[in-house]
């Protein structure tokens, strides 16, 4: 959020070149990308490299599986080291929870 912000939404560039920034990293909505750094031909160079040699055998040692994986549990709100997975959940009282 605060690379948008500070960099893409009011940065000290001048007009000119905000209006050529935002040609390149905004979409056919007019969105903006956030996805520059990844899209940078040097990184997607080292990613096409990564990927030929990543099998069934190494992904967990070539890719962040570990990582990759915590973060999707923590998104979808499992994983997390704060919650006892162990204890048992009155469907009941979660039924009268309003959203």
């Amino acid at each position: 959020m605060q690379r948008l912000f500070a960099q893409k939404i009011y940065s000290e560039a001048d007009t000119e070149t905000k209006q050529r920034n935002n040609s390149n990293e905004q979409t056919d909505q007019a969105l903006i990308r956030m996805d520059d750094w990844e899209l940078k031909p040097e990184v997607q160079l080292q990613v096409d490299k990564l990927m030929a040699e990543m099998n069934a055998d190494n992904f967990r040692q070539v890719g962040d599986y570990a990582g990759y994986k915590s973060a999707f549990l923590a998104l979808n709100g499992f994983g997390l080291s704060s919650v006892d997975y162990t204890q048992p959940v009155d469907i009941e009282e979660l039924s009268k929870l309003a959203p």
